[in-house]
């Protein structure tokens, strides 16, 4: 099965760039109201300096999930050095390999968790060759990339490591996935924590945090009740990965958000959580999937009536 990022339709909203809008209409209240001088019309706000063709690069190979684990070489090809997005030799990587480093999504996209081949890094060294002049431009988008990489390489590698769990469950029916088998360890030593069952139960609206969303899950024995509360799970402000397979298209989802307040399983039990199911609220880490929240939520489905204590939704918990 060719497990590939899954592709959503484009944003109805029309583009319109930030400067043309109200400031404060953007911020939540504008004081003028109707006598504004400015727009207040709903559109989906773009950077003025980023354009829809380096916004959306399309791969020059189709990424989709191997079977086989993912190592990180020992030797120099753990990078690619022949230029970033376009300028490669063989076209871009994936669908967040730009040239622009402001363009590039902070949080690894679906499409760059499959890439086959390996990220583009600039030489440190300012006598090597490099698609930018030697100056301040040239010692920011090294200092970027190779941050980025840093910070986000164990991500990638933690949610390749779950796609290929869940992929592994849904093509062979011997394959089972325990909810009290959190802790999981990648080929590479990452360690994350993975949970299962995830289903959306409500959606509310919160002067600070925006739109937060109330998630259940197949709570592991060890954290029912209260011992929630007292666990290192799910505390404020944690990174979470919601991961769903699409059975039609094999398309794989994938989500970023921030934890807000935890709830014990005995806060399920008036929505029949029967004690097993936890919660908590989240709130999305990309403004931008805000409008893609209910396309995804369409790969979130319920434990299947087999017996088994898992679903096609797998939620990874990382580390602050």
């Amino acid at each position: 099965m060719d497990v590939h990022a899954h592709k959503l339709a484009a944003p109805a909203l029309p583009q319109c760039i930030e400067t043309s809008l109200c400031r404060d209409h953007l911020k939540g209240f504008c004081r003028n109201g109707d006598a504004c001088s400015q727009s207040h019309a709903i559109y989906r706000v773009v950077n003025e300096a980023q354009s829809p063709a380096a916004s959306t690069p399309t791969s020059s190979t189709s990424n989709t999930l191997r079977v086989s684990p993912r190592l990180s070489p020992k030797d120099d090809s753990l990078f690619d050095h022949d230029g970033p997005g376009r300028l490669s030799i063989n076209g871009p990587r994936h669908d967040n390999d730009h040239v622009v480093i402001r363009n590039i999504q902070i949080l690894p996209t679906a499409d760059e968790i499959l890439a086959h081949r390996p990220p583009y890094m600039p030489y440190k060294d300012f006598h090597l060759p490099h698609f930018l002049g030697a100056g301040q431009q040239r010692l920011l988008d090294t200092l970027f990339r190779q941050l980025r990489y840093d910070s986000t390489e164990a991500i990638i590698d933690a949610c390749y490591h779950a796609c290929q769990k869940l992929t592994a469950f849904l093509t062979n029916q011997s394959t089972m996935l325990d909810i009290n088998d959190v802790r999981q360890d990648t080929p590479n030593g990452t360690r994350y924590h993975l949970f299962l069952d995830v289903a959306f139960e409500e959606l509310i609206f919160d002067e600070m945090k925006g739109i937060l969303v109330r998630v259940s899950f197949a709570c592991p024995s060890f954290l029912r009740g209260r011992r929630m509360h007292s666990s290192g799970f799910f505390e404020d402000g944690m990174l979470l990965a919601l991961l769903g397979l699409d059975n039609l298209d094999t398309g794989l989802s994938l989500t970023f958000f921030e934890t807000h307040l935890r709830e014990s399983t005995d806060a399920m039990q008036s929505r029949g959580g029967k004690g097993v199911r936890g919660k908590f609220w989240i709130f999305t880490s990309v403004p931008q999937d805000l409008m893609y929240c209910s396309c995804r939520t369409v790969v979130v489905r319920p434990a299947r009536e087999s017996g088994r204590s898992t679903s096609d939704s797998i939620l990874l918990k990382g580390h602050p």
